[in-house]
């Protein structure tokens, strides 16, 4: 921009001044922030799911092969209708086997278990009715921590068996994927809160000399204007302040021309009504001197027009007086006056005297 620094602080203008973009940052920042955020939503969440039911079906499609595999053992080794030991020495293998946990469900009722954490119960009814069909089926039970996979087969002429393939590893996987894209979508809002504070002060440094610019005309500066760089908005905006300062300070610069003139004219006009009306001044003072030897209506005519002629001088020494002082030449010297006086006064000059009362409690002197 041309010219100084404005002369004086914002009291200046009148009134406070606003802080520039103290709304418009914030919305640039959570806009950017909220953007960030329905992305990160938008693409973690359909991954994490996707993930999760990949992983999941492939854990169970895992299991549901491991179990298929141990029931067929299971029907190799033992005997038709084995004994409880037997049954138990089964269980046995499988939990070394594979490290998962077995329940043998005999068919009249009694059980054996791999743990005690385990028992007929805690095979799902739905999966027994099934296997009880002398069909192989599976199940998934629980979710996140606790899940597993259960596989249920009929023995011939033996117990029912049910594998149960625990998910908690693969839970905890999930679980750390999710914390994971939890975490890199929160440093994603974070980074693009950061990138919309840069861009806010980018786009906020054009709107910031434009309000620094108008309060430099507001104050007078005429000659203020922006630079004109680049083709985007800022610049056809700057393109149109700096037209608008120039068509303004046109307009003051005329106004001041026109000021001028005016006061020239005025002074002008007083100083060539001055000597006529010197003599006509002069020539009432006469008439009104010889005003004895008119009759009634001239003495009358004349009288009014010595006041008149006077009022007349006086009204041009006011204009004078007002001339010198546009001009700046004038001297001014107070001093105090009888505000009660000062008010006969004017009002004998408008004639009001007998229509209007003045009524004073005292001498009042300003």
């Amino acid at each position: 921009m041309s010219d100084g620094e404005p002369p004086g602080p914002a009291e200046q203008s009148g009134r406070t001044r606003r802080p520039a973009g103290a709304r418009l940052r914030p919305r640039l920042v959570g806009n950017f922030a909220l953007v960030a955020a329905l992305t990160a939503v938008a693409v973690a969440v359909p991954s994490f799911l996707l993930v999760r039911r990949v992983t999941l079906d492939r854990a169970t499609t895992e299991a549901v092969r491991q179990g298929r595999a141990a029931l067929e053992d299971a029907v190799d080794r033992l005997p038709a209708s084995p004994s409880p030991a037997e049954v138990r020495d089964l269980v046995a293998r499988l939990r070394a086997r594979g490290g998962l946990e077995v329940v043998a469900v005999q068919p009249d009722g009694s059980f054996e278990t791999s743990t005690i954490s385990l028992s007929d119960t805690s095979v799902p009814a739905d999966l027994d009715r099934r296997v009880s069909a002398s069909r192989v089926a599976w199940v998934r039970t629980g979710s996140g921590r606790g899940s597993r996979v259960v596989v249920g087969g009929q023995v011939p002429e033996g117990p029912r068996l049910f594998l149960f393939f625990p998910l908690d590893d693969l839970a905890a996987d999930l679980d750390l994927l999710r914390n994971v894209l939890a975490g890199a979508s929160g440093v994603l809002v974070l980074v693009s809160a950061g990138i919309g504070a840069l861009a806010a002060r980018g786009l906020l440094r054009p709107l910031r000399q434009a309000r620094g610019a108008a309060h430099r005309l507001e104050v007078g500066l005429y000659g203020t204007r922006l630079p004109e760089e680049g083709r985007d908005e800022f610049a056809d905006l700057a393109h149109s302040f700096n037209r608008m300062a120039d068509a303004l300070e046109r307009s003051v610069a005329d106004l001041r021309a026109l000021e001028a003139s005016h006061r020239r004219f005025v002074s002008d006009v007083a100083h060539e009504l001055r000597t006529p009306l010197t003599a006509l001044t002069t020539s009432a003072d006469v008439l009104e001197a010889h005003a004895g030897g008119l009759d009634e209506q001239g003495r009358r005519a004349a009288h009014l027009l010595v006041l008149e002629s006077r009022r007349l001088a006086s009204l041009v020494e006011d204009l004078m007086e007002i001339s010198r002082l546009d001009a700046g030449v004038a001297q001014m010297h107070w001093e105090q006056v009888e505000l009660g006086a000062v008010v006969v006064g004017a009002i004998g000059l408008r004639r009001w005297t007998g229509k209007v009362r003045v009524l004073s409690s005292g001498p009042a002197h300003t």
